[in-house]
């Protein structure tokens, strides 16, 4: 051990860091397929923007993905002047509408669910549209190279990610240095 510890760099020093997937109070509503993507987008192509492909934990393999089936609705918390964390709540719904009108109607569909999602918070904390829990501090690691494994699995399976994809509650994510070194050991017997 001795002999590791004085020609490597112990993984606790390395810089990783570990995050868990986007949790949406409400998956019916935010979660949306193939065909109700196209229709958004075919309406408006600024819709990418809010379009995320997005896999579930059980979606991940030993060094693959299944094919996308899942698209995410990334509505953050105070959407669309999140960047600027505003608070005024009846001022980011109204451009909501008027910015995302086809995303604010389908959106709509679930507002009774989506406002009794989590009394303390919902209408206080974020607006009944964005997403519960959506990463705010750290969504922008999504964007980056990063290794995804689900919560629950019978063995080891891993997947690197090079590709912006989002991950689902039941999924985590690990971005840093030396991800390729780093899932070979973690895929290996």
């Amino acid at each position: 051990k001795r002999k590791v510890l004085n020609i490597g760099k112990p993984i606790k020093e390395w810089e990783l860091n570990i995050y868990f997937g986007i949790k949406t109070g409400l998956n019916k509503a935010f979660y949306i397929n193939k065909t109700i993507k196209n229709n958004l987008v075919n309406k408006n192509n600024k819709y990418k923007e809010v379009i995320k492909e997005t896999l579930k934990g059980k979606e991940i393999g030993h060094y693959y993905k299944e094919e996308i089936k899942n698209y995410l609705l990334f509505v953050p918390w105070h959407f669309p002047n999140h960047i600027e964390n505003n608070l005024d709540f009846k001022k980011n719904e109204k451009d909501f509408k008027d910015n995302y009108p086809e995303i604010y109607n389908y959106l709509s569909n679930y507002k009774l669910d989506l406002k009794n999602r989590n009394k303390k918070e919902t209408d206080i904390r974020y607006e009944w549209y964005s997403l519960q829990r959506c990463a705010a501090k750290y969504y922008d690691q999504f964007y980056k190279k990063k290794i995804i494994w689900s919560e629950i699995v019978q063995s080891p399976q891993f997947y690197l990610d090079n590709n912006n994809l989002f991950i689902d509650a039941s999924a985590f994510m690990m971005t840093g240095e030396n991800l390729e070194y780093i899932i070979g050991f973690l895929n290996s017997k």
